[in-house]
């Protein structure tokens, strides 16, 4: 039971940390407009919003 319990707690602590922003917080110039862009992880992948 005890290793059940602790693999149930790996995988929420995972699937937490995938949804977690990382790297850094850009701020961008686009057509004369400034822009916040945040880097973030989903399913995987990196993404720029």
């Amino acid at each position: 039971m005890e290793i059940a319990k602790l693999l149930e707690e790996k995988h929420i602590i995972e699937v937490r940390l995938e949804q977690l922003i990382y790297g850094s917080i850009e701020v961008g110039e686009q057509n004369s407009k400034k822009l916040i862009f945040v880097h973030y992880r989903e399913d995987g992948f990196s993404y720029k919003r």
